[in-house]
């Protein structure tokens, strides 16, 4: 049942919600629901040595 239950939250079929019900009733396991809900809520870090760049005059839109 695991990987139908990943495969439809992937597809965007099924919603997080959906995953923690499946949960709740036992269908999937808790390290199951990890697989497929953390990867999704995984923050990513910032790269703080970005450094914005700056249009050209004839980038910039007349207002």
């Amino acid at each position: 049942m695991f990987p139908t239950i990943k495969q439809y939250f992937e597809m965007g079929l099924y919603k997080e919600d959906d995953i923690k019900l499946f949960l709740d009733t036992e269908m999937i396991t808790q390290d199951e629901y990890d697989q497929i809900i953390v990867p999704e809520t995984e923050t990513v870090e910032s790269n703080n040595d970005l450094v914005p760049i700056e249009k050209s005059e004839e980038d910039k839109v007349d207002e």
